[in-house]
């Protein structure tokens, strides 16, 4: 018998809460990771499995099979960048250091209902894509980028089935809103848009110790409107944007060792190849441009382990992953309006990355038979320089930038 519960006011309370935590979106990548706390402590290796529980949802629907009767869980991560850049000319140091880093804060929600033995609803609200990097006016690569935000909040209203114990399937639609800010010593954007798409995923209990996760997320086709003015100037004109973020296919795997202490892994391939460029078109052909980035997919790897303590009131957890970048540094074409550096690359200052490690560490406390206290601590650190030739500089301009990120993620869930 499944105990009933008023299912609207608990997606209204998720929903609020929610909404009131997210402000921002976090540096460090255009795809935030940090949708569950639980998993945060082992850098999201089983993530697809379930191994944040009902947080899981943020990375495979099917996660809301693991929800007994109902599950409400909310959470937030502050997140701290540092992208520490020298610019030069011809390797001779101009002006101060720069660091466009943006100390950040994301929230997120879930909740599940079971309706019965097989079928369950939920909804998730997350925030998958970001960016935010900030120069200050008069630093050499002003005409490349000041400000660059891409806000993205997602609902996932989602609903899964269950033919038998140990086999989920599950499907979601998902709305995603966008919010672009972009600003240079020339000119400045500010749209939005709010695009469709779905996922659909499994959680498969292959053996009595060892559970796999498959998801597919697909991809969003963004026609953002809003308005352009050169900078500074009073005047704005109605604009249009259009670009593409990425199909995520992704696959967990949590396996227990003994009652106490389990190992997990993860595989995610994004196809960031579709983000090309951002197309940007008004009436007034000064502010028309066209941004290259001409991103690559990228691959993201983790594995971790976890260890129950004090009776299983305890769980203790940590893993490192490995985060590849889309961006490249092949010489940028197609580039309008033309770039004043021949040498100009793809990889742009609005997002100076390199390949990413992260090592976490993290935990959850049962406070009783109804809620749990997940948390999460992450260090990710660049293994190379990103190299990034100005753009809309003199031939020679350039910056290494040095990243390092803090990250912490808190969540409170409860369930009966």
């Amino acid at each position: 018998m499944v105990r009933q519960i008023n299912f609207v006011k608990y997606l209204a309370t998720s929903t609020a809460i929610t909404l009131i935590t997210i402000s921002g979106a976090a540096a460090g990548g255009l795809t935030q990771y940090e949708r569950s706390a639980g998993a945060q402590g082992a850098s999201f290796a089983g993530a697809t499995a379930g191994s944040g529980g009902i947080q899981s949802m943020g990375f495979n629907p099917a996660a809301l099979g693991l929800v007994d009767n109902n599950a409400l869980s909310i959470g937030i991560s502050a997140i701290d960048t540092s992208y520490e850049g020298q610019p030069n000319v011809g390797g001779v140091p101009i002006g101060a250091v720069v660091d466009p880093g943006e100390t950040s804060v994301l929230g997120y929600g879930y909740i599940g209902h079971r309706i019965n033995e097989s079928l369950l609803i939920g909804l998730g609200i997350n925030q998958p894509f970001g960016v935010s990097t900030e120069y200050p006016l008069g630093w050499l690569g002003q005409f490349d980028a000041l400000t660059t935000s891409i806000d993205t909040v997602q609902f996932t209203p989602t609903i899964a089935y269950q033919p038998e114990p140990g086999i989920t399937f599950a499907v979601s639609a998902n709305i995603l809103h966008t919010e672009i800010d972009y600003t240079s010593a020339a000119i400045a954007y500010d749209l939005d848009a709010t695009e469709f798409s779905f996922s659909v995923g499994t959680l498969l209990d292959v053996t009595d110790n060892t559970t796999i996760g498959i998801a597919y997320h697909h991809g969003f086709d963004l026609d953002a409107d809003g308005g352009a003015r050169p900078t500074g100037a009073p005047l704005s004109f109605s604009t249009n944007a259009n670009f593409e973020l990425p199909a995520i296919a992704s696959l967990g795997v949590v396996h227990d060792v003994n009652d106490d202490f389990r190992l997990m892994g993860e595989a995610q391939w994004q196809n960031w190849s579709d983000f090309d460029r951002i197309s940007i078109v008004a009436p007034v052909a000064a502010l028309v441009q066209t941004d290259v980035y001409d991103f690559d997919d990228s691959y993201f790897f983790a594995i971790g382990g976890e260890v129950d303590m004090m009776q299983d009131a305890l769980t203790l957890r940590a893993g490192v992953a490995w985060d590849g970048t889309p961006t490249n540094t092949g010489t940028v074409t197609g580039q309008f309006p033309p770039i004043v550096n021949p040498f100009g690359t793809n990889r742009s200052v609005r997002l100076p990355q390199e390949d990413r490690v992260w090592l976490s560490v993290g935990g959850s406390y049962r406070a009783n038979d109804n809620m749990t206290l997940d948390f999460g601590y992450s260090y990710i650190y660049s293994v190379d320089d990103a190299l990034v030739n100005f753009r809309n500089a003199p031939a020679g301009s350039n910056a290494s930038f040095d990243e390092n990120t803090h990250s912490f993620s808190f969540a409170v869930t409860i369930a009966n």
